[in-house]
């Protein structure tokens, strides 16, 4: 594939690149072809270091990084197209570099010579000399050549290395599964009457889809991201929510009725026996506490101890919560019994009656366009970036955009592309990626580009996207992790935000969120879409007044989500393993308040813990929602949120610093002390301050 790269000015007249993928350029056919090829200039650039009797960190660490760097920028295209544009080719190119890759990544990781040669480093005297940031990489690469294996046995190595390779083409075969279902799974409806409470744009993309099959008329009626939830929190035709709901929660198991070819649980099953199996062997007693060795929780105690005292000071709310949803279905719908495919459309009514809001009145406020110039006057008043759009730049497909960041003395820091609208053969939910990472080289910086992908509904043609508050705030949420890496001013790939403890990562991404709830800024950014109104106070008022609406509820669901993944992670047992939801009943009847689906199989379909990052680590998104809380709580102490000087406090001690320190010293840094949980208490409505 091909590059351009432009050369830029900094501060202090040092040179900066930066460098883009032209997309049209790359070849899928020759992709596995030249991942060979690298990977085995890898392997012979190992080979030929760990030949040196002495090493130093420029001459070990810097030819390494710059392999890893080109291997990057090989991948990272190819991967994430795979992502949001797959095609067959595509699949089976990625599943075969993806096997490439883990046996690369394990080989290197077990390689004795290169694990000599950094501790080499560490013992010696020059060690002592270096900077923080090359202290740390020198420590943590150390550390992860151990829970690669490199102390094991011949045989035992090689046993992990078989773990790792399956482990990736079951997690890849997972993903498949789940794409091929919310491609392949729906039915056609007809009567344009069982649509009544879904949206306008809504229905039109359900029409579209209906033609897109070769149905000339009706509406093609799906599980996918951007219509399901819609479908589950407005239509009013109890049937239709129903057969939605019960696809949506049975997805990837032989539950769902003519997918049975996409049923994951014997790939679940095998995960979790492989990763038990590869822990033992590194050593520990179980997959939980291996993922710990890399996250600030440390031990299965602590995460086990957080979780509960989340879920015992949420629950007795929660129940009132779903109390008086129980009593609101009945008088307003006649519902005796409140089932699973229920819930959403009943507390969204109920929003709609206490609060005279909802999602959907809300939509036609946030387009995309003003979306993101509000996100962009707030990051402004904050950290003093600005943000610039950028035309005519290579895209992977039609309605990407690309965006420039520039700091406050106007010194271009970065860049992002927007990927929003969903489609089939992307990947479900919301995330943020790794375009180009950012180094620095004897001939300057290579500036940092990031991805940041959504799956918001699909425009009418010649119309711009438009989005509910609550993709609003996703779009914050993704652009608390696009600045994080973006604003790094790390001088090495290995201590960028991507190294970051993974139970820390989402902390500035949290954070942004809690702007989406300050009248000012919402209306900076809502200009109804057909009228031109600004977004009025009293939607504001209600909107600020309903964030707490069903918070309990929401947060033993997320609580649901992290125990199940860390119990079958901390708790399985290898001579007698335990039925994956049976785990996750038992957890669900000490923490669930509302109903469940009796052949509910959402664990076939997790993809965070089955075919992401967060295996053993969904805990993460509450753990760092301490630290995002208690960061916002400085902005309200200065009795400001738009505080610069807080803002730059954050941005100098965390943003900037990216993993080159441990995230507990930046967050002491910055605040002067350890986190509270009790800032997440008080934000979740738990405890008043």
């Amino acid at each position: 594939m091909q590059y351009t790269t432009e050369t830029h000015k900094g501060k202090n007249g040092e040179v900066l690149f930066l460098t883009l993928p032209v997309w049209k350029t790359l070849a899928v056919e020759t992709v596995i072809t030249e991942l060979e090829a690298l990977l085995a200039e890898g392997r012979a650039l190992v080979e030929q270091l760990v030949k040196n009797d002495a090493h130093t960190f420029d001459s070990l660490v810097l030819p390494l990084e710059e392999h890893a760097n080109r291997l990057h920028l090989l991948w990272s295209p190819v991967n994430h197209l795979n992502a949001v544009l797959q095609t067959d080719a595509l699949r089976e190119v990625c599943t075969k570099g993806a096997q490439l890759i883990a046996e690369y990544e394990t080989t290197m990781g077990q390689h004795e010579g290169l694990s000599r040669a950094y501790q080499f480093v560490k013992e010696s005297t020059a060690y002592e000399t270096l900077t923080l940031p090359q202290k740390k990489i020198i420590d943590d690469t150390c550390r992860d050549f151990v829970l690669s294996g490199v102390l094991l046995q011949q045989e035992a190595k090689e046993r992990v290395k078989a773990i790792n390779a399956e482990l990736t083409t079951l997690s890849d075969t997972f993903g498949n599964h789940l794409k091929d279902v919310d491609e392949k799974w729906g039915f056609l409806v007809s009567d344009i009457a069982i649509l009544d409470g879904i949206p306008e744009v809504v229905r039109q993309e359900l029409k579209e889809d209906a033609k897109t099959r070769g149905h000339l008329e009706g509406f093609w009626i799906s599980i996918k991201p951007s219509v399901a939830p819609v479908i589950l929190a407005n239509a009013t035709n109890r049937e239709l929510r129903k057969k939605v709901s019960t696809a949506w929660v049975t997805a990837g198991s032989a539950e769902l009725s003519g997918m049975e070819e996409y049923d994951n649980a014997e790939i679940v099953a095998r995960i979790l026996k492989l990763r038990h199996e590869k822990a033992q062997l590194l050593g520990f007693d179980n997959y939980a506490s291996y993922s710990l060795a890399q996250k600030m929780a440390g031990s299965t105690d602590v995460v086990f101890n957080f979780l509960n005292q989340l879920a015992e000071k949420g629950i007795a709310p929660a129940r009132l919560e779903f109390e008086k949803l129980t009593l609101f279905a009945k008088e307003k719908f006649g519902y005796e019994v409140l089932e699973s495919w229920d819930t959403a459309f009943v507390a969204e009514a109920l929003r709609k009656e206490t609060y005279a809001i909802s999602q959907e009145e809300l939509r036609p406020y946030f387009t995309e366009t003003k979306v993101f110039q509000g996100f962009f006057e707030l990051l402004n008043k904050i950290y003093g970036v600005t943000v610039r759009e950028r035309k005519e730049v290579s895209a992977w497909t039609s309605g990407v955009r690309f965006y420039e960041v520039y700091d406050k003395e106007g010194v271009l820091r970065g860049g992002f592309y927007t990927d929003l609208i969903a489609r089939a053969k992307k990947n479900g939910g919301a995330w943020m990626d790794i375009c180009i990472p950012r180094r620095i080289t004897s001939d300057g910086a290579q500036l940092p580009v990031a991805y940041l992908n959504c799956n918001f509904t699909k425009p009418a043609s010649g119309e711009e996207c438009t989005m509910t508050h609550a993709e609003v705030e996703t779009v914050f949420h993704e652009g608390g992790h696009v600045l994080h890496h973006v604003l790094g001013l790390t001088e090495y790939m290995g201590v960028g935000m991507m190294s970051v403890e993974w139970d820390a990562v989402e902390c500035p991404s949290q954070l942004m969120e809690n702007w989406c709830f300050d009248t000012s800024v919402l209306k900076a950014m809502g200009v109804h879409n057909k009228t031109g109104e600004v977004i009025p106070d009293v939607l504001c008022e209600r909107l600020i007044r309903a964030k707490r609406y069903n918070a309990a509820i929401a947060l033993m669901r997320q609580l649901e989500l992290a125990l199940s993944d860390f119990t079958l992670h901390a708790m399985y047992n290898p001579l007698a393993p335990e039925n994956p939801m049976d785990v996750v009943s038992t957890i669900r009847r000490r923490v669930r308040v509302t109903p469940v689906y009796a052949r509910d199989r959402y664990l076939m379909g997790f993809s965070h813990i089955f075919d992401g990052s967060y295996s053993a680590g969904y805990y993460s998104y509450k753990w760092a929602e301490v630290l995002s809380a208690d960061i916002f709580e400085a902005y309200l102490e200065a009795g400001n949120i738009f505080d610069h000087t807080v803002g730059l406090r954050f941005l100098n001690e965390v943003l900037e610093v990216g993993s080159a320190r441990p995230m507990m010293e930046s967050f002491c840094a910055f605040r002067g002390r350890e986190p509270k949980v009790e800032a997440l208490l008080r934000s979740e409505g738990l405890i008043i301050k």
